[in-house]
C-alpha cells in the first residue's frame, strides 16, 4: 500500500478499481453519501445490479438521489438496487448476537441471490458498536466483499490521516484505496488519497453524470 497526501479535483470515481473494496472517510457534510449515490447510479446506467446498506431512511436516500438527478424508484421496483437499512436498535442487537459476526452472514444471505456488482456500505461505523468484537465483524466483512467480487465503497465518518482504530486493519489492508473527503468551501470538496494499493490490470471504473428517468 503506497501512502500519499495528494489532493486532486479529478472525479474520485475514476480512482476506483473494479472488483475491489474502497474506503471513503470524512466528516459530516463532505459529500460521502452523494459520491456513493453517483457510484450506484453509474452501475445502474451500465445495467449492473447494485446494493446499499445505509443509516438513513429509504425515503431520505431516494430524496437525496433525486436532488442529484437520479431517480431510484425503477431500480428498486425491479430489484436492480437492493436498499438495506440498519435497524434503529442495531448496536444493541449486535452486542447480543452470538457470534457477533452473524450480521455479515445475514448480509451475505440477503445479497447472495442478487449478486450485486456494486456495493455501498454508508457507513460501516455501526459494525464497531460491539467493542472488541467489532474487529471480527470487520474481518468478516472484508472477507465477504473479497468473495463477492463486487466493486465496493465503504464510508467512515472519522479522519484516518493521523491513525486509525486497529479493528479496521483487515479492511484497510485489503482496500484498493483509502480516500479522504474534506469540504473547503460550500462549493468545493477536496479528495485526498491516504493510501493506494497498486493493482495489476483493471482500468478505473469511472462514473456517470445522471440516470435516465
Amino acid at each position: 500500500m503506497s501512502h500519499s497526501s495528494t489532493v486532486s479535483s479529478h472525479d474520485p470515481l475514476e480512482r476506483l478499481v473494479p472488483g475491489r473494496a474502497h474506503v471513503l472517510v470524512g466528516g459530516p457534510g463532505t459529500g460521502k453519501t452523494a459520491l456513493c449515490l453517483r457510484f450506484i447510479a453509474a452501475g445502474l446506467v451500465a445495467r449492473e445490479r447494485t446494493a446499499m446498506v445505509v443509516l438513513s431512511r429509504g425515503s431520505d436516500v431516494k430524496a437525496q438521489a433525486k436532488r442529484l438527478g437520479f431517480d431510484l424508484e425503477d431500480a428498486l421496483r425491479f430489484e436492480k438496487l437492493i436498499l438495506l437499512r440498519y435497524h434503529v436498535e442495531f448496536g444493541e442487537r449486535l452486542a447480543q448476537a452470538a457470534p457477533a459476526r452473524r450480521v455479515i452472514d445475514d448480509l451475505e444471505r440477503l445479497l447472495g441471490p442478487v449478486q450485486p456488482s456494486r456495493i455501498v456500505i454508508d457507513s460501516f461505523a455501526p459494525l464497531l458498536a460491539d467493542g472488541p468484537a467489532g474487529g471480527s465483524i470487520i474481518a468478516a466483512l472484508s472477507a465477504y466483499l473479497e468473495r463477492s467480487g463486487a466493486t465496493s465503497i465503504l464510508t467512515y465518518p472519522e479522519d484516518l490521516s493521523s491513525g486509525y482504530d486497529r479493528r479496521l486493519e483487515p479492511l484497510l489492508q485489503n482496500a484498493a484505496a483509502i480516500l479522504r473527503m474534506e469540504r473547503r468551501t460550500p462549493d468545493r470538496v477536496d479528495v485526498q488519497t491516504l493510501a493506494m494499493r497498486a493493482v495489476a490490470g483493471g482500468d478505473p471504473i469511472g462514473g456517470a453524470a445522471a440516470l435516465p428517468s
